[in-house]
């Protein structure tokens, strides 16, 4: 099935469809050895003008189980958006490389142990892919190789991706406090879980964890900084947890999301200047409903204007 499946991306290839034939390798590349897959690769990246990736599928198809072929090939992976084929790779590399050190990797990455740099770029290309709960599992089961930034850094932050608020602040807070080069992605990653520890300072006595894995708002929250105003209540149970699918905007959603802004502004003690208005006609029109329910005057959208209110 797999091979059938390696087929049809070549045809789809051949065709002139590289995009169909990417979506074809993601159904394939799980069940399928890193080099048999990176032929293709070669191709694909030949046809895209990326040298790089063209190099490293190029030299594993040649040492097929080498542990610095299949990092330097899942590294250009991760670097050209492809993570999926990547994750594969990378935790063949993995298996390959066993104990330290020795190798390519440490004499190309300059690592002690030529394990590290495969573990780091791993958990990279999980996180891309959304699997943060094998990106905490594959950081801790490592975690005596492990270097504060970024290796310990990606556990805490894998951690709360995952959903577990605690832990990751747990993980956090062992990190020092000198992040050098990391500091805006620890300083992101603090605020996060200091919105985390907000939400968590909400839960009643007896009640549901606020954060639990269906709270869609709060995890908005505490993930962006954003408060969700209204939510649907279709397919809730089936995975959708107020997320907008069936559901579409109408004159009276959009007047029930306005209300709600408003509510939120009196809340958090919150006054605007302005109702900043973009170009686009159901925009203006949206924003100039705003300005008139929350009494607020009307200006032009420019970029860098503080307090106002901006409505798309």
């Amino acid at each position: 099935m797999t091979t059938t499946s390696l087929d049809t991306a070549w045809s789809l290839v051949e065709s002139g469809d590289p995009g169909a034939a990417m979506r074809e390798l993601r159904s394939v590349a799980r069940d399928l050895p890193a080099a048999q897959v990176a032929p293709l690769v070669e191709r694909l990246a030949a046809d895209g003008g990326f040298d790089d990736l063209v190099e490293a599928a190029r030299t594993l198809a040649a040492k097929p189980a080498h542990p610095g072929a299949l990092y330097e090939y899942g590294y250009a992976c991760v670097g050209r958006g492809a993570s999926f084929l990547a994750v594969p790779a990378l935790t063949e590399a993995l298996r390959a490389a066993g104990a330290p050190p020795r190798g390519l990797l440490a004499k190309v990455r300059g690592r002690a142990d030529q394990r590290l740099p495969i573990i780091a770029e791993l958990a990279i290309a999980l996180e891309d892919e959304e699997r943060h709960g094998e990106a905490v599992t594959l950081l801790r089961d490592h975690d005596a190789l492990l270097r504060d930034w970024p290796e310990r850094y990606l556990l805490a932050y894998n951690t709360l991706m995952a959903g577990d608020a605690t832990a990751a602040r747990t993980a956090f807070d062992r990190l020092p406090a000198d992040a050098g080069q990391w500091q805006p992605a620890a300083d992101r990653l603090r605020r996060s879980l200091d919105r985390a520890a907000a939400v968590a300072a909400t839960a009643q006595p007896g009640g549901p964890d606020p954060l639990h894995h269906q709270a869609l708002r709060a995890w908005h929250f505490t993930l962006t900084g954003g408060l969700l105003a209204t939510l649907s209540p279709y397919g809730w149970d089936a995975g959708m947890t107020g997320r907008y699918a069936f559901l579409q905007d109408g004159y009276a959603l959009c007047r029930e999301g306005l209300e709600r802004l408003r509510l939120i502004l009196e809340a958090t003690g919150t006054r605007p200047h302005s109702v900043s208005l973009l170009p686009g006609r159901a925009d203006r029109a949206l924003g100039l409903a705003a300005a008139g329910l929350l009494g607020l005057p009307v200006q032009p959208y420019r970029p860098g204007t503080a307090n106002t209110v901006v409505v798309a």
